[in-house]
């Protein structure tokens, strides 16, 4: 089996919309059923990540990151607190993201990695 590599991401992302929504949703799914366990099952925080930046700054538009994966995050980071209002959770990420950090609060997001 081939690996699914960065460039094939950032193409499938700009040629297959719906195929990419819907891998992205699956990806989402998975982890949010594996995070709201971890909360049931008493942690106090939650840590994630992908990488959106690079050396240079972002890997994608700031408006690209906006559209497909902040409403993702935003409805993970509400599920969460929905098992328990008081979990913390942390993200991390490579690179430059400086142009989205106001996004990563709006959402509620406690602790951005490396910052």
């Amino acid at each position: 089996m081939v690996p699914y590599r960065l460039e094939k991401f950032f193409m499938d992302m700009m040629l297959q919309p719906p195929y990419f929504h819907k891998l992205l949703d699956r990806v989402m799914e998975t982890h949010l059923e594996m995070g709201k366990e971890m909360i049931r099952r008493g942690v106090d925080m939650i840590w994630a990540g992908d990488d959106f930046g690079g050396q240079d700054g972002m890997l994608m538009d700031p408006k690209q990151w906006r559209d497909i994966f902040k409403p993702r995050m935003k409805y993970m980071f509400e599920e969460f607190r929905k098992v328990n209002p008081d979990i913390k959770i942390s993200w991390h990420t490579c690179g430059s993201v400086v142009p989205i950090i106001p996004d990563l609060i709006e959402i509620g997001l406690d602790i951005l990695n490396p910052l």
